[in-house]
């Protein structure tokens, strides 16, 4: 899964939206197996008026059943602009 966060949220926000993020997979009764900080890039057009945005990437162990909550759930999330969940090929 990977999370296009606000560039506002660069202070301490940016731990405390991580940490919403890593509870509400919990709560699913996913695991976060991996985390990637891939930094703050520039996006291709705005969203929600923002130029760029701070990219985190999670590769999670996750029930299939609990995806579409874990997405409806996250995009409440203040600071998250868009998030991606793709399912990984074994």
């Amino acid at each position: 899964m990977t999370v296009v966060l606000s560039p506002q949220s660069k202070t301490d926000k940016l731990d405390q939206v991580i940490k919403q993020i890593e509870d509400l997979i919990t709560k699913v009764s996913g695991k976060i197996t991996e985390s990637e900080d891939w930094g703050e890039k520039h996006l291709s057009y705005k969203i929600k008026s923002h130029d760029s945005g701070l990219f985190r990437h999670f590769v999670l162990d996750l029930n299939p059943q609990a995806i579409a909550e874990l997405e409806g759930k996250l995009k409440l999330i203040k600071g998250v602009l868009r998030l991606l969940l793709v399912k990984k090929e074994k």
